[in-house]
Protein backbone atom coordinates (compact mmCIF):
# COMPACT_ATOMS: atom_id res chain seq x y z
CA UNK A 1 0.00 0.00 0.00
CA UNK A 2 2.87 2.54 0.62
CA UNK A 3 4.06 1.49 -2.51
CA UNK A 4 1.32 3.22 -4.28
CA UNK A 5 1.13 6.47 -2.08
CA UNK A 6 4.64 6.71 -3.06
CA UNK A 7 3.67 6.57 -7.22
CA UNK A 8 0.79 8.49 -6.19
CA UNK A 9 3.27 11.54 -4.76
CA UNK A 10 5.55 11.55 -7.73
CA UNK A 11 2.35 12.00 -9.86
CA UNK A 12 1.40 15.45 -7.63
CA UNK A 13 4.77 16.25 -7.70
CA UNK A 14 5.36 16.05 -11.52
CA UNK A 15 1.60 17.96 -12.04
CA UNK A 16 2.85 21.36 -9.58
CA UNK A 17 5.99 21.47 -10.87
CA UNK A 18 4.23 21.90 -14.20
CA UNK A 19 1.82 24.60 -12.75
CA UNK A 20 5.22 26.49 -11.94
CA UNK A 21 6.33 26.73 -14.75
CA UNK A 22 3.16 28.02 -16.30
CA UNK A 23 2.73 30.71 -13.84
CA UNK A 24 6.39 31.59 -14.70
CA UNK A 25 5.33 32.44 -18.00
CA UNK A 26 1.94 34.34 -17.71
CA UNK A 27 3.84 36.66 -14.99
CA UNK A 28 7.36 37.48 -15.63
CA UNK A 29 9.47 39.27 -13.06
CA UNK A 30 9.65 43.08 -13.02
CA UNK A 31 6.41 43.52 -14.55
CA UNK A 32 4.53 46.07 -12.18
CA UNK A 33 0.70 45.29 -11.75
CA UNK A 34 -1.40 48.26 -12.52
CA UNK A 35 -3.93 49.43 -9.96
CA UNK A 36 -7.56 48.08 -10.32
CA UNK A 37 -8.90 49.61 -13.22
CA UNK A 38 -5.93 50.86 -14.87
CA UNK A 39 -4.15 49.55 -17.98
CA UNK A 40 -0.39 48.48 -18.59
CA UNK A 41 1.23 51.53 -19.69
CA UNK A 42 4.97 50.52 -19.31
CA UNK A 43 7.51 48.35 -21.13
CA UNK A 44 10.72 47.08 -19.27
CA UNK A 45 13.82 44.58 -20.35
CA UNK A 46 13.09 41.11 -19.42
CA UNK A 47 15.99 40.57 -16.29
CA UNK A 48 16.89 36.88 -15.05
CA UNK A 49 16.97 37.40 -11.52
CA UNK A 50 16.23 35.23 -8.57
CA UNK A 51 12.10 34.97 -7.82
CA UNK A 52 10.14 32.89 -5.75
CA UNK A 53 7.07 31.39 -7.06
CA UNK A 54 3.76 32.93 -5.62
CA UNK A 55 0.33 32.63 -7.33
CA UNK A 56 -1.62 35.96 -7.03
CA UNK A 57 -4.27 35.09 -9.49
CA UNK A 58 -7.41 33.71 -8.97
CA UNK A 59 -9.36 31.38 -11.06
CA UNK A 60 -8.72 27.87 -12.07
CA UNK A 61 -5.23 26.73 -12.55
CA UNK A 62 -4.80 24.61 -15.68
CA UNK A 63 -1.55 23.33 -16.99
CA UNK A 64 -0.52 22.98 -20.41
CA UNK A 65 0.63 19.56 -20.72
CA UNK A 66 -1.01 17.20 -18.34
CA UNK A 67 1.04 13.74 -18.02
CA UNK A 68 -0.22 10.19 -16.72
CA UNK A 69 2.63 8.01 -15.56
CA UNK A 70 0.52 4.54 -15.05
CA UNK A 71 1.41 1.03 -16.06
CA UNK A 72 -0.32 -0.97 -19.18
CA UNK A 73 -0.87 -3.31 -16.49
CA UNK A 74 -2.96 -3.81 -13.27
CA UNK A 75 -1.44 -5.13 -10.58
CA UNK A 76 0.57 -4.68 -7.16
CA UNK A 77 3.69 -2.97 -7.22
CA UNK A 78 6.67 -5.37 -5.95
CA UNK A 79 9.73 -3.43 -6.07
CA UNK A 80 10.12 0.51 -6.67
CA UNK A 81 13.45 1.60 -8.16
CA UNK A 82 13.14 5.42 -7.96
CA UNK A 83 12.19 7.59 -5.04
CA UNK A 84 10.13 10.54 -5.15
CA UNK A 85 12.62 13.69 -6.60
CA UNK A 86 14.32 11.13 -8.55
CA UNK A 87 15.24 12.38 -12.34
CA UNK A 88 14.10 9.53 -14.66
CA UNK A 89 14.97 8.85 -18.68
CA UNK A 90 13.12 7.46 -21.27
CA UNK A 91 13.24 3.63 -20.41
CA UNK A 92 14.41 3.70 -17.58
CA UNK A 93 12.35 0.85 -14.94
CA UNK A 94 11.07 2.70 -12.13
CA UNK A 95 8.97 0.09 -10.66
CA UNK A 96 7.86 -3.51 -10.84
CA UNK A 97 4.84 -5.13 -10.60
CA UNK A 98 3.86 -8.69 -9.34
CA UNK A 99 3.12 -10.93 -12.25
CA UNK A 100 1.27 -13.76 -10.57
CA UNK A 101 -1.87 -12.36 -12.69
CA UNK A 102 -0.52 -11.71 -15.78
CA UNK A 103 1.43 -15.09 -16.03
CA UNK A 104 -1.81 -16.99 -15.12
CA UNK A 105 -3.35 -14.91 -17.84
CA UNK A 106 -1.07 -15.69 -20.28
CA UNK A 107 -0.87 -19.19 -19.28
CA UNK A 108 -4.57 -18.98 -20.48
CA UNK A 109 -3.77 -17.55 -23.20
CA UNK A 110 -1.35 -19.95 -24.16
CA UNK A 111 -3.88 -22.94 -23.26
CA UNK A 112 -6.52 -21.29 -25.47
CA UNK A 113 -3.84 -20.59 -28.50
CA UNK A 114 -2.77 -24.18 -28.21
CA UNK A 115 -6.59 -25.00 -28.49
CA UNK A 116 -7.48 -22.84 -31.08
CA UNK A 117 -4.09 -24.09 -33.09
CA UNK A 118 -5.96 -27.78 -32.42
CA UNK A 119 -8.98 -26.79 -33.94
CA UNK A 120 -7.78 -24.75 -36.65
CA UNK A 121 -5.35 -28.33 -37.70
CA UNK A 122 -9.09 -30.09 -37.09
CA UNK A 123 -10.55 -27.60 -39.38
CA UNK A 124 -7.84 -27.91 -42.03
CA UNK A 125 -7.94 -31.54 -41.73
CA UNK A 126 -12.10 -31.47 -42.24
CA UNK A 127 -11.71 -28.66 -45.10
CA UNK A 128 -9.12 -31.31 -47.04
CA UNK A 129 -11.24 -34.43 -46.38
CA UNK A 130 -14.61 -32.26 -47.35
CA UNK A 131 -12.13 -30.71 -50.33
CA UNK A 132 -11.19 -34.96 -50.91
CA UNK A 133 -14.99 -35.72 -50.81
CA UNK A 134 -16.17 -32.86 -53.17
CA UNK A 135 -13.78 -34.13 -55.58
CA UNK A 136 -15.11 -37.58 -55.37
CA UNK A 137 -18.89 -36.07 -55.97
CA UNK A 138 -17.34 -33.65 -58.57
CA UNK A 139 -16.27 -36.91 -60.74
CA UNK A 140 -19.31 -39.02 -59.90
CA UNK A 141 -20.69 -36.33 -61.10
CA UNK A 142 -19.12 -35.94 -64.73
CA UNK A 143 -18.96 -39.44 -64.62
CA UNK A 144 -22.79 -39.65 -64.60
CA UNK A 145 -23.06 -36.75 -66.97
CA UNK A 146 -20.49 -39.19 -69.66
CA UNK A 147 -22.74 -41.99 -68.82
CA UNK A 148 -26.07 -40.03 -69.63
CA UNK A 149 -24.13 -38.93 -72.74
CA UNK A 150 -23.30 -42.35 -73.56
CA UNK A 151 -26.70 -43.35 -72.82
CA UNK A 152 -28.27 -41.06 -75.01
CA UNK A 153 -25.70 -41.80 -78.31
CA UNK A 154 -26.52 -45.73 -77.33
CA UNK A 155 -29.88 -45.16 -77.39
CA UNK A 156 -30.09 -43.19 -80.45
CA UNK A 157 -28.02 -45.15 -82.11
CA UNK A 158 -30.33 -48.43 -81.16
CA UNK A 159 -33.55 -47.29 -81.93
CA UNK A 160 -32.86 -45.31 -85.70
CA UNK A 161 -31.18 -48.74 -86.09
CA UNK A 162 -34.69 -50.77 -85.01
CA UNK A 163 -36.52 -48.01 -86.35
CA UNK A 164 -34.42 -48.40 -90.09
CA UNK A 165 -34.85 -51.82 -90.21
CA UNK A 166 -38.71 -51.50 -88.90
CA UNK A 167 -39.35 -49.54 -92.42
CA UNK A 168 -36.85 -51.94 -94.40
CA UNK A 169 -39.19 -54.52 -93.47
CA UNK A 170 -42.45 -52.64 -94.47
CA UNK A 171 -40.57 -51.62 -97.57
CA UNK A 172 -40.11 -55.48 -98.26
CA UNK A 173 -43.68 -56.62 -97.30
CA UNK A 174 -44.97 -53.73 -99.42
CA UNK A 175 -42.86 -54.73 -102.49
CA UNK A 176 -44.30 -58.57 -101.50
CA UNK A 177 -48.01 -57.38 -101.26
CA UNK A 178 -47.28 -55.41 -105.09
CA UNK A 179 -45.83 -58.50 -106.52
CA UNK A 180 -49.08 -60.82 -104.54
CA UNK A 181 -51.36 -58.30 -106.48
CA UNK A 182 -49.48 -58.95 -109.87
CA UNK A 183 -49.52 -62.12 -109.56
CA UNK A 184 -53.01 -61.98 -108.83
CA UNK A 185 -53.96 -60.75 -111.82
CA UNK A 186 -52.21 -62.90 -113.81
CA UNK A 187 -53.70 -65.44 -112.18
CA UNK A 188 -56.87 -64.04 -113.09
CA UNK A 189 -55.90 -63.55 -116.89
CA UNK A 190 -54.91 -67.27 -116.48
CA UNK A 191 -58.34 -68.40 -115.83
CA UNK A 192 -59.81 -66.21 -118.22
CA UNK A 193 -57.47 -67.69 -120.54
CA UNK A 194 -58.20 -71.02 -119.21
CA UNK A 195 -62.29 -70.04 -119.59
CA UNK A 196 -61.72 -69.13 -123.52
CA UNK A 197 -59.76 -72.10 -124.14
CA UNK A 198 -62.43 -74.71 -122.97
CA UNK A 199 -64.99 -72.98 -124.76
CA UNK A 200 -63.16 -73.18 -127.65
CA UNK A 201 -62.57 -76.77 -126.96
CA UNK A 202 -66.11 -77.29 -126.44
CA UNK A 203 -67.06 -75.90 -129.76
CA UNK A 204 -64.33 -77.68 -130.78
CA UNK A 205 -66.28 -81.33 -129.36
CA UNK A 206 -69.45 -80.23 -130.65
CA UNK A 207 -68.36 -79.93 -134.12
CA UNK A 208 -66.43 -82.98 -133.64
CA UNK A 209 -69.28 -84.66 -132.14
CA UNK A 210 -71.00 -83.62 -135.20
CA UNK A 211 -68.08 -84.74 -137.36
CA UNK A 212 -67.93 -88.14 -135.71
CA UNK A 213 -71.87 -88.88 -136.20
CA UNK A 214 -71.56 -87.86 -139.61
CA UNK A 215 -68.55 -90.11 -139.78
CA UNK A 216 -70.29 -92.80 -138.08
CA UNK A 217 -73.23 -92.55 -140.22
CA UNK A 218 -71.40 -92.31 -143.51
CA UNK A 219 -69.28 -95.13 -142.39
CA UNK A 220 -72.33 -97.51 -141.48
CA UNK A 221 -73.56 -96.55 -145.17
CA UNK A 222 -70.68 -97.61 -146.96
CA UNK A 223 -69.98 -100.59 -145.05
CA UNK A 224 -73.70 -101.73 -146.14
CA UNK A 225 -72.79 -100.40 -149.96
CA UNK A 226 -69.45 -102.39 -149.56
CA UNK A 227 -71.45 -105.77 -147.63
CA UNK A 228 -73.21 -105.72 -151.03
CA UNK A 229 -70.56 -104.65 -152.90
CA UNK A 230 -71.79 -101.71 -154.51
CA UNK A 231 -68.56 -99.60 -153.49
CA UNK A 232 -65.09 -100.57 -153.52
CA UNK A 233 -62.84 -101.30 -150.67
CA UNK A 234 -60.98 -98.70 -151.03
CA UNK A 235 -64.17 -96.38 -150.15
CA UNK A 236 -64.87 -98.36 -147.03
CA UNK A 237 -61.24 -98.38 -145.96
CA UNK A 238 -61.40 -94.11 -146.55
CA UNK A 239 -64.65 -94.08 -144.47
CA UNK A 240 -63.39 -95.73 -141.61
CA UNK A 241 -60.51 -93.48 -141.98
CA UNK A 242 -62.61 -90.39 -141.56
CA UNK A 243 -64.51 -92.01 -138.60
CA UNK A 244 -61.49 -92.73 -136.94
CA UNK A 245 -60.62 -89.32 -137.52
CA UNK A 246 -63.18 -88.00 -136.52
CA UNK A 247 -63.44 -90.34 -132.77
CA UNK A 248 -59.70 -88.91 -132.36
CA UNK A 249 -60.65 -85.52 -132.95
CA UNK A 250 -63.48 -85.82 -130.82
CA UNK A 251 -61.77 -87.54 -127.91
CA UNK A 252 -59.42 -84.35 -128.32
CA UNK A 253 -61.53 -82.01 -127.70
CA UNK A 254 -62.99 -84.33 -124.59
CA UNK A 255 -59.11 -83.73 -123.23
CA UNK A 256 -58.81 -80.30 -124.23
CA UNK A 257 -61.70 -79.23 -122.45
CA UNK A 258 -60.69 -81.42 -119.31
CA UNK A 259 -56.97 -79.85 -119.22
CA UNK A 260 -58.97 -76.53 -119.53
CA UNK A 261 -60.90 -77.65 -116.99
CA UNK A 262 -58.20 -78.34 -114.48
CA UNK A 263 -56.47 -74.99 -115.60
CA UNK A 264 -59.22 -73.01 -114.31
CA UNK A 265 -59.47 -74.94 -111.35
CA UNK A 266 -55.86 -74.85 -110.70
CA UNK A 267 -56.05 -71.16 -111.34
CA UNK A 268 -59.14 -70.41 -109.17
CA UNK A 269 -57.21 -72.24 -106.45
CA UNK A 270 -54.14 -70.11 -107.07
CA UNK A 271 -56.26 -67.16 -107.13
CA UNK A 272 -57.68 -67.87 -103.48
CA UNK A 273 -54.55 -68.99 -102.14
CA UNK A 274 -52.82 -65.54 -103.42
CA UNK A 275 -55.44 -63.62 -102.03
CA UNK A 276 -55.01 -65.30 -98.87
CA UNK A 277 -51.52 -64.29 -99.14
CA UNK A 278 -52.16 -60.85 -99.91
CA UNK A 279 -54.70 -60.47 -96.89
CA UNK A 280 -51.73 -62.02 -94.21
CA UNK A 281 -49.60 -59.80 -96.57
CA UNK A 282 -52.25 -56.94 -95.59
CA UNK A 283 -51.78 -57.65 -91.81
CA UNK A 284 -48.17 -58.06 -91.75
CA UNK A 285 -47.96 -54.86 -93.24
CA UNK A 286 -50.29 -53.43 -90.68
CA UNK A 287 -48.30 -55.23 -87.88
CA UNK A 288 -45.10 -53.35 -89.13
CA UNK A 289 -46.33 -49.75 -89.62
CA UNK A 290 -47.63 -49.82 -86.45
CA UNK A 291 -44.72 -51.78 -84.73
CA UNK A 292 -42.79 -48.57 -86.16
CA UNK A 293 -45.24 -46.09 -85.02
CA UNK A 294 -44.66 -47.43 -81.16
CA UNK A 295 -40.90 -47.84 -81.87
CA UNK A 296 -40.85 -43.97 -82.85
CA UNK A 297 -42.89 -43.45 -79.86
CA UNK A 298 -40.80 -45.69 -77.48
CA UNK A 299 -37.52 -44.16 -78.82
CA UNK A 300 -39.19 -40.51 -78.34
CA UNK A 301 -40.12 -40.96 -74.88
CA UNK A 302 -36.52 -42.93 -73.79
CA UNK A 303 -34.47 -40.12 -75.45
CA UNK A 304 -37.01 -37.72 -73.30
CA UNK A 305 -36.15 -39.61 -69.90
CA UNK A 306 -32.65 -40.24 -70.81
CA UNK A 307 -32.60 -36.01 -71.74
CA UNK A 308 -33.91 -35.38 -68.25
CA UNK A 309 -31.08 -37.72 -66.87
CA UNK A 310 -28.28 -36.20 -68.69
CA UNK A 311 -30.05 -32.63 -67.34
CA UNK A 312 -30.44 -33.84 -63.75
CA UNK A 313 -26.76 -34.86 -63.85
CA UNK A 314 -25.31 -31.35 -64.96
CA UNK A 315 -27.71 -29.77 -62.98
CA UNK A 316 -26.07 -32.22 -60.12
CA UNK A 317 -22.30 -31.39 -61.68
CA UNK A 318 -23.07 -28.06 -61.51
CA UNK A 319 -24.12 -27.91 -57.53
CA UNK A 320 -20.99 -29.61 -57.15
CA UNK A 321 -18.26 -27.04 -58.78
Amino acid sequence: MRKKWIFVGISIFTIVLLIICLVKVRHPKGMKENAPGQQNSALQNAQQKPSSPKVTEIGAIEPLISVSVKSNVEGEIEALYVSEGDYVEKGQILLKIDDKQIREERNQADANLKAAEAQLEQSQRNILLTATLKEGELKQAQTAVDVAKARIKATKDTTIQMIIEAEMEIAKTRNALEQDKISIRQAEIAERQAQLARKQAQARLQSAEVELKNANAELQRIQKLYDKQFVSKQTSEDAQAKQAAASAQYEQAQQDIESHQETINLQQENILALKKVLDDRKMTLAFQERNLELLKEARAAIEAQVEAELESAKTHYQLQC
